[in-house]
Order: structure tokens, then sequence, then C-alpha cells
């Protein structure tokens, strides 16, 4: 749960600005400023910039085509899911030890929800690191200033000054691949707990104790 909500909020609650640095002859410096932030659909994010060196005051919009919305609010849904998941079942296991002990079907209906949700947490984990990944790049200065107009000006110094803090989706995405090893290990814990592993070991008990008793 603590490192399901960690994946949650880092990413449900990052926010970062990328900017450039535009400095042209006679004019006075302008900076660029490119808000990322989720759910990270930044088709309709703009970014203000000069139109050329010439007239500084004339200001141009522009958006480009970035959107990681649907990557992003999945990996969320599967946080919050996860959680309320794992609070459920340890509210079940504690007032109804005893029938999760006697009757064989709660641990089986556990051990196949919890393997979906291991299965998700790889999936979504996986794709949502590419994402970050392609998301850094087209969001990087070095990337977004070359469709700017002012930039194609030869006059024009656009320099890079800050590709914005990621910390946070870095310890999202860590936090995303600590709960798949979380989930794998609970997924075997909890097959030990059903009638699979159970059958299995008591077949292999009751083999064991009639070779010994062959061999007497």
């Amino acid at each position: 749960m603590l490192f399901g909500g960690l994946a949650w909020s880092t990413t449900a609650g990052f926010v970062t600005i990328s900017t450039l640095h535009i400095d042209c002859p006679e004019s006075t410096p302008f900076t660029v400023e490119y808000k990322i932030d989720y759910p990270f659909d930044l088709r309709n994010t703009e970014v203000s910039s000069p139109f050329n060196c010439t007239d500084d005051t004339d200001v141009v919009t522009d958006t480009f085509p970035i959107d990681f919305s649907s990557t992003s609010m999945l990996y969320v849904l599967v946080c919050a899911l996860s959680i309320l998941y794992a609070l459920g079942s340890a509210a079940y296991y504690c007032f109804f030890t005893a029938k999760y002990e006697t009757d064989p079907l709660p641990p089986m209906v556990d051990l196949c929800l919890t393997l979906l949700f291991t299965i998700l947490w790889i999936c979504i984990t996986c794709t949502w690191a590419l994402n970050v990944s392609d998301l850094k790049h087209y969001t990087h200065p070095h990337y977004f200033k070359d469709s700017l107009t002012v930039c194609q000006d030869q006059t024009a110094n656009c320099q890079p000054s800050n590709p914005g803090r990621w910390t946070s989706l870095t310890v999202s995405i860590i936090c995303g691949f600590t709960c798949v090893v979380l989930w794998l290990g609970s997924t075997w814990f909890i097959f030990k707990e059903t009638t699979l592993h159970k059958k299995d070991y008591q077949g292999s008990a009751q083999a064991t104790h009639q070779q010994q008793h062959t061999g007497i």
C-alpha cells in the first residue's frame, strides 16, 4: 500500500516547467516556459514566444501534439485500485480469518485477483517508464525550440535553460517496479494458502511416507 500510494501521489501531483532562453540583438531577453503536469495531455498547453527578433512585442503561442494522458491515468487508476484491494484483503483476513483458512474459495479468489494485479503492474509500469522517457524528450528545450518561429531567425540565440525537474516521476517508476516485486511475492504466499498447493504438499508427503514404509 505504501509504494502504491507513493506511485500514485508522485504521478498525480507532478508538475514542472521546461524553459528556453531567447536572446535577440537589441532586444530584451525572453524566457519561454513550457508547463508539464498531470495528466500529461499537452495538446492544449500554450507556449508563448516572440514571433521574431525584429519585433519582440509580437508574441505568438504554440501548442504541440504531445499526449500521454491515457497511460498516466491508467497508471494512477491501477495504483488506486491496488490500494483499495489491499485494504479490503487485509480487513477480510483480519475479521474472517477462520473462513479464509477453512473455506477454499476465498484463497482462490484472492489468488486470481492478486495475479491479475501483478500482471497489470508489470504491463503498466513498463509502459509508463517508456512514456516518461518520451515525455522528457519531447518537452526538452532542445526539442521544442525547433518548432518555435523565433528560433528559425538566424539572429536569435535560443539556448535551453532548464529541462524541468523529473525526480518525482522517477520515484513513481521506482515505486511501480517495487510494487511489481511485492505483488509477485504476494502471489506466491497466497498460492500456498490455496488447495492447489496443499494438495501437492499432501501428495508429496504421502508419497514420501509410502517410500519410507516400503524401504522398511
